[in-house]
């Protein structure tokens, strides 16, 4: 299954991809719900209200993140006092400082792809690179 938002060939992780898309569709579906749960915390009450053409660089990410750490987890699974493969402990640690690090970042003007008002320009006294 196709995802709503990014497309499979933005998958850059070797264990990710070696499952292949069809194996991922479960994990797909749940990046795209995620996504979506994180616009509607910035303030975007529709699904269809999220620019997608293009997805913002920061919310691909986030998502291949996401993506990456949902595989991940369930392959170390929750309850397992062995991790049999450290590799896949390895990388579900990487991308949940990923997701922590991506998550304050995103925005509602980031999600829709909208500035609404001149004060969400960002201006080299503001400190702020991005707000659009």
């Amino acid at each position: 299954m196709a995802s709503d938002y990014v497309a499979f060939s933005k998958v850059t992780d070797n264990l990710v991809k070696a499952f292949g898309e069809s194996a991922l569709a479960t994990w797909i579906t749940e990046a795209d719900d995620h996504l979506e749960s994180v616009a509607e915390e910035v303030g975007v009450r529709e699904p269809d209200d999220i620019e997608v053409s293009p997805l913002h660089h920061v919310l691909t990410r986030y998502w291949l993140a996401y993506l990456g750490w949902a595989v991940f987890r369930d392959k170390i699974g929750t309850n397992n006092v062995e991790i049999i493969n450290e590799k896949y402990l390895v990388k579900f640690d990487i991308y949940a400082k990923m997701i922590s690090q991506l998550r304050p970042q995103i925005s509602y003007e980031m999600v829709t792809g909208e500035i609404n008002e001149i004060r969400d320009r960002a201006t080299a006294m503001s400190g702020i690179l991005f707000r659009s």
